[in-house]
């Protein structure tokens, strides 16, 4: 076929009347890549798995995977229905909704993402690819069903309005059938990923959206109160949320408000991480606590909503799980309906593998094994939903609670019913005990406990004979796989001795399983699946940081070896200019010291001679104090004397001064008193001053 004839098969798909010439979304020049490898694959999905070989970059999975239809693949559209696909992408799910309908309407704005559609749906004759954007179009149709798988968040950059997000469902809700319903999926500002430390989907900004987008324009996502207001606010009134995990994007399970997780289920899922993210904890880690608060719905990644204008009362989804990594023929996928009703669902590849389903099941019950009853209809394995325990939640219940002896008693029992369809070993020379049919799903989590009997079902593989011990294994390590505190109440080695489970066996068993599972899974989807989800294990998180702290380090040498290279010669010119100037003050300080020196000189002499006269004056005060006082004293002493001179003279006269003898005598008295006054002030002047 020649280029003008390939673009002629697709090009009649593509409908450019609205087209203004100008492709304003796009994830760049990878994408002439996808459209290079959609041509070679020319619709085949095996091949373009095996793409993921050699490149796995990001836009490559998120365009090309088939688990991107999983978000639409299991919802019960109505035969004969028209889709509107607004935001089509490269037609990851358009071929699914064709499946579905009798005719679909995909409104793309790139034309270079509209000719991948047509490329891969080449061969399609219920569709039509609008290039252009939904403001601008005009639809001659009503419709039943209207999707938005990653749309919404990015209406308010091409509706203009102060209420964009409102104005655009409103113009939506125009092109719907009265009964119709609008599909939105959509991720949850609130996730718990971002909690986690994802960086937001859309802006690259960690926690960008949990603080409310301070800085981004044009795109936004919700939580969960806010995206049901905006649906009531634009006349949307009945609004059925389900809960994608890991998200939308590549959904592995998917819950709903009728359906939600418990702890027992919750981590069925591979958290999914489109970059390399530095996180901060693992969602593994965190989704018990979310769960067990009852904030699944508030706290969950994304959404996907179907909203109508009425009441519904049509049956619902209430729970969806997917086996993503295994090869195309043997995809089968699980969904319940109302509570009601289990039903396996397939592509048309994995029909063959469905119907053995059914066969496993009729061959266990002839052999005895108790099974829920499973019937094909219509091209899906239905059965009445259960609502009981599996033995794999009595015994993790039993194990939380501390009960380990209880706990250990019902894998005794499962044990024991084990035994009942095995028979004994076939010869001398093998090592194991029992051995029985080859369906290797009887483990704990496909087995019902009612009314203290126990049901198997979903028993999909059917190989050669095994030995019953690896039955158990398979058991045994599928419970511990999700819930490792079990090891720290019994470590599983210890629980495989109790069955005679050795070294030896482990390691053959390890063997044969992984063997099985290579005839199962797709390893090519196994690994860049893993790839992507081993950020979110604590070991990964530990080790993300210390590479952050060994990147800032290096980083911070880097910028200093940097700056310094930068500023080495001006940081020499400082250093010169510090050290002159240092310089030149130590000889200021020498000038001043040398020019000040003498006149320092002169005033030490001119105080220490001040101080010299000071002294000398004190010192001739103080003699001439001490002189004139010792002069007083002498005069005094000389006094006392010329007294006592008078008093003798006068002594011969007592008798003849009789009468004057008492007068004289006080006198006397009198004076000596005066004597020892003085004579005391001497003294204590004297050592005052001495």
């Amino acid at each position: 076929m020649s280029a003008g004839d390939e673009f002629q098969t697709y090009s009649k798909l593509l409908n450019l009347e609205f087209y203004n010439g100008k492709d304003n979304y796009s994830d760049g020049e990878i994408e002439d890549e996808i459209i290079n490898y959609l041509k070679e694959s020319q619709g085949d999905e095996t091949i373009l798995e095996n793409i993921f070989q050699k490149d796995t970059r990001w836009p490559i999975i998120y365009h090309l995977s088939h688990i991107r239809k999983n978000i639409v693949n299991w919802y019960p559209f109505k035969q004969g229905s028209r889709i509107l696909e607004i935001g089509a992408g490269m037609g990851a799910i358009t071929g699914t909704l064709c499946d579905s309908a009798s005719h679909v309407t995909a409104i793309e704005l790139s034309k270079r993402r509209a000719e991948a559609i047509a490329i891969r749906n080449y061969n399609r004759d219920n569709l039509e690819i609008i290039v252009g954007n939904l403001n601008d179009i005009e639809l001659p149709h009503k419709y039943d069903y209207i999707t938005l798988i990653g749309v919404l968040e990015y209406a308010e950059s091409f509706t203009h309005g102060e209420q964009p997000y409102t104005e655009f469902l409103k113009k939506i809700s125009k092109f719907l059938a009265p009964n119709g319903k609008l599909l939105i999926a959509i991720e949850n500002r609130l996730g718990l990923k971002y909690w986690c430390g994802a960086k937001e989907d859309h802006t690259n900004i960690r926690y960008d959206g949990i603080n409310g987008y301070p800085s981004s324009m044009g795109v936004r996502t919700f939580g969960r109160n806010e995206l049901e207001t905006l649906l009531v606010s634009s006349g949307f009134k009945s609004n059925q949320f389900y809960y994608p995990l890991p998200d939308y994007k590549l959904p592995q399970v998917i819950f709903s408000d009728d359906y939600l997780p418990t702890i027992k289920n919750s981590k069925r899922y591979r958290p999914f991480y489109a970059g390399n993210e530095n996180l901060y904890l693992s969602e593994h880690s965190a989704i018990d606590a979310i769960v067990d608060n009852n904030s699944f719905p508030i706290m969950a990644n994304s959404f996907f909503v179907e909203a109508t204008f009425n009441d519904d009362k049509d049956s619902k989804v209430s729970f969806v799980t997917f086996n993503n990594d295994r090869y195309e023929h043997l995809r089968v996928h699980t969904r319940i309906v109302d509570n009601k009703t289990v039903e396996k669902f397939c592509d048309e590849k994995a029909l063959k593998h469905l119907e053995g389903i059914e066969h496993n099941n009729l061959q266990l019950n002839k052999l005895g094994m108790p099974m829920v009853k499973e019937v094909l209809l219509h091209n899906r394995l239905v059965s009445d939903f259960m609502p009981y325990e599996t033995v794999e939640d009595r015994i993790l219940e039993l194990f939380k609670s501390r009960k380990k002896e209880e706990a250990i008693e019902v894998i005794d029992q499962f044990w024991e019913m084990l035994l009942t369809c095995s028979t004994n070993k076939v010869d001398d020379n093998s090592s194991f005990s029992f051995f029985m049919e080859g369906y290797i799903d009887l483990i704990f989590s496909n087995c019902f406990i009612k009314e203290e009997a126990f049901y198997f079902f979903d028993q999909e593989w059917k190989f050669e004979v095994v030995p019953t011990e690896f039955i158990l294994f398979r058991a045994i390590t599928s419970l511990y796989r999700f819930n490792s505190f079990i090891e720290t109440i019994i470590p599983m080695k210890e629980l495989f001795s109790r069955y005679s489970i050795d070294e030896k066996k482990i390691n053959y068993f390890n063997g044969f399983n992984e063997m099985k599972m290579q005839q199962i899974l797709d390893m090519h989807i196994v690994e860049y699946l893993e790839k992507r989800s081993h950020f979110n294990d604590t070991r990964s998180i530990e080790d993300s940081y210390a590479d952050q702290i060994d990147k800032i380090s290096n980083d911070y040498e880097k910028e200093i070896e940097r700056i310094h290279k930068e500023h080495s010669n001006e940081l020499n010119n400082k250093n010169d200019q510090i050290k002159s100037i240092v310089e030149d003050y130590e000889k200021a300080i020498e000038t001043i010291h040398k020019e000040h020196s003498n006149e320092l000189i002169n005033k030490d002499v001119q105080i220490k001679s001040i101080v010299e006269d000071y002294e000398k004056e004190m010192g001739r005060r103080k003699n001439e104090e001490d002189s004139r006082l010792q002069q007083i004293c002498s005069d005094y002493e000389s006094e006392i004397a010329r007294l006592n001179t008078i008093i003798s003279e006068y002594s011969n006269k007592t008798f003849l001064l009789q009468d004057r003898n008492d007068e004289l005598e006080l006198y006397k008295n009198g004076i000596q008193q005066n004597y020892m006054l003085v004579r005391k002030a001497w003294k204590s002047y004297f050592k005052k001053n001495s």
